[in-house]
């Protein structure tokens, strides 16, 4: 089976680098007779397109681009592509050439007037800077860069993307009350203009900092919410991220089956943009998951391949931390000479990375930085004082006018008509906190007997559908797993509550990751061959929806996963939400053999699916049901929910 696996991704790999040959062809034929300005246009375009999915082919594009940029002079277009071919350099690894183009960047964009376009290089020299471990230059750019952004609030985006670097820079030096700080005021800025990816990327660095913190539970929380940010943009590399740090904290947790889900996820998403980067990073984790499990064969594969890849880009951190773990693989073999040399290597690259000189230099530039705001502020002070002073001189000229006797005798009228009310307000004041104390007693005790009640409800709800299954007859292996399906899809959701300081409400997103989880590692889903896609927005159900909305969710997934696939080469199965008008809108699809032509759900005779119809019902909602290049359900209900 992992033969035919390897020989279909072969073919698959082969078919794309193909289709994107003839594309290229395509593209040629299109702009025969066109102008140079409209063929550098054309390949900027693609460049863009494809720097995620196929970055070397990218690459092309924008070289292209740029040769005919220098042929015609275009000193604009000359900055962009350069800037452009050191990103998709920076992308795949290849860092020296990543700082030629963007160094090649600046002067043209000084030619043309464009500081903005060197306020981005600026960022992207200090990230590539900190991925050399050159910590002491990379801050000194991401200040140049934060010192334009912060001059314009239509820069808003930008400034929050560098504030999120210098957090991360500050997380690298292990500083991370300094990291947070950075990382919070980054998310502050990316909530204030709806930046989805500043959003996911602010959540999954502050997860980084508590994972490291071993706050474990706070950064599986970040690393959840950052990946539902990320999941609503596709953007591969964040997600590869995102699932390489859940594969920690579910190692640090225990929970090996999901740690190595997701590592695994991970490292087969940055395969598929060619991020060697993040290959190394996770093939590290990798490592130091299978040497947990005593499997040091396997842990020092991984950590090879990671060392060969971080020498080929020249990732100190990275490659610090292979001589580190291969440098403690050999002494547990008793190859103390090896390990000895490997650990020398570490010490070597880590005193470079880290000594009291850089960190001098870092304090003396941040507090430069910090000067030259106080200085901002103090000059803006100033200007607010100075119209302050000309104003009160004006209003004395005014008083002037004013008889004495009258202004006594209203400022003794008004003082006994302040303290009159004020006296009034403190006991008016006194009086509403006395009632909200009382109230919130009293909701607080309605709170505890209604989560008593609705325990006992879902327990009437086991009830009923163990002895509707039993009544439906069946396979006694087949009726357990069913059953356990359903009350494990409500157990999910009461874990969910007890966790949540909102007692009121659930994320369905959240929820929908967990739920997945579970089938992906009950059933086997990876050898099976099928997948599970997911695009819910941010959602809130109370529990009176969200239980039988997990049932149903349970009942059409397992369907799909029992019957719809039947050796089918690669099942999905998509799961879509969406709010719509105060309406939720739930589609299930996948892409298998498909429901019978004359299939309606009140005839069925499945019981899952007569249980679905009875659960719509029962939240006020409607379903309907269709073939589209396999099954569709469609489910629409209008709860009380609220958007994040």
């Amino acid at each position: 089976m992992k033969f035919l696996t390897k020989v279909h991704l072969f073919i698959f790999f082969c078919t794309l680098s193909c289709l994107f040959a003839v594309l290229g062809q395509d593209i040629e034929k299109k702009l025969f007779n066109a102008t140079d300005k409209e063929k550098i246009s054309a390949y900027e375009n693609e460049a863009q397109k494809l720097r995620e999915q196929n970055p070397p082919l990218a690459l092309t594009y924008a070289q292209k681009a740029l040769t005919l940029a220098e042929k015609i002079q275009d000193t604009a277009s000359m900055a962009y592509n350069h800037t452009l071919v050191g990103v998709l350099y920076k992308n795949m690894g290849d860092y020296d050439k990543a700082i030629m183009h963007y160094t090649k960047a600046i002067p043209l964009n000084k030619a043309a007037n464009n500081p903005q376009g060197n306020a981005g290089i600026y960022n992207n020299l200090a990230f590539v800077y900190r991925l050399q471990g050159r910590y002491s230059l990379s801050l000194d750019y991401y200040l140049k860069a934060l010192e334009f952004f912060e001059k314009d609030p239509k820069f808003a985006k930008q400034k929050s993307n560098v504030l999120n670097n210098i957090g991360s820079l500050y997380q690298d030096q292990k500083n991370y009350e300094k990291a947070l700080d950075y990382f919070n005021q980054s998310l502050e800025v990316a909530k204030q203009i709806g930046d989805t990816l500043g959003i996911a990327f602010a959540y999954n660095n502050m997860g980084e900092v508590y994972l490291k913190q071993d706050k474990f539970q706070e950064a599986k929380q970040n690393f959840f919410t950052s990946l539902v940010w990320k999941k609503q943009k596709k953007h591969i590399r964040s997600i590869a991220s995102g699932y390489g740090n859940l594969g920690l904290v579910y190692q640090q947790e225990n929970k090996l089956d999901s740690a190595l889900y997701y590592f695994q996820e991970s490292l087969k998403n940055y395969e598929k943009i060619k991020d060697l980067n993040g290959q190394i990073d996770i093939l590290l984790r990798l490592g130091e998951f299978w040497d947990k499990q005593d499997k040091h064969q396997n842990a020092f594969e991984n950590y090879q391949k990671a060392l060969q890849l971080s020498l080929q880009i020249g990732a100190k951190p990275l490659t610090q931390q292979a001589y580190k773990f291969l440098s403690q693989y050999y002494a547990e073999q008793k190859d103390f000479q090896k390990a000895f040399e490997l650990r020398l290597q570490y010490d070597n690259i880590k005193d470079s990375l880290i000594n009291v000189e850089q960190v001098r230099t870092m304090n003396e530039m941040q507090a430069k930085y910090d000067d030259y705001a106080n200085k901002q502020q103090i000059e803006l002070l100033k200007s607010e004082k100075k119209v302050i002073e000309l104003q009160n001189r004006e209003n004395q000229r005014q008083k002037v006018f004013l008889f004495v006797g009258i202004a006594v005798l209203t400022i003794l009228l008004l003082g006994v008509l302040w303290a009159f009310r004020l006296k009034g307000k403190t006991a008016k004041k006194l009086a509403e906190k006395n009632q909200i104390i009382a109230k919130s007693l009293e909701e607080k005790e309605m709170l505890l007997k209604e989560i008593h009640h609705r325990v006992k409800n879902n327990l009437q709800v086991i009830s009923s559908l163990l002895h509707l299954q039993g009544h439906h007859g069946g396979n006694p292996d087949e009726v357990i797993k069913k059953s356990q399906d359903r009350i494990q899809a409500m157990a999910i959701i009461h874990e969910k509550l007890y966790k949540s300081e909102n007692l009121q409400s659930i994320s369905l997103a959240e929820y929908v990751e967990n739920l997945i989880a579970y089938f992906e590692k009950t059933y086997g889903l990876q050898e099976k061959n099928i997948r599970l896609e997911t695009n819910v927005e941010p959602i809130f159900l109370d529990i009176d929806r969200l239980i039988p909305c997990g049932l149903i969710l349970n009942e059409i997934i397992t369907n799909s996963i029992k019957y719809a696939f039947n050796g089918q080469n690669e099942g999905v199965i998509s799961i879509e939400a969406t709010l719509k008008n105060g309406t939720c809108q739930l589609i299930l699809k996948d892409n298998g053999k498909g429901l019978p032509e004359d299939f309606t759900p009140q005839k069925s005779k499945s019981l899952g699916l007569r249980l679905v119809d009875g659960l719509v019902r029962q939240i006020k909602g409607s379903w309907q049901v269709s073939n589209e290049l396999g099954a569709k359900f469609f489910i629409q209900f209008e709860p009380m929910l609220k958007v994040a």
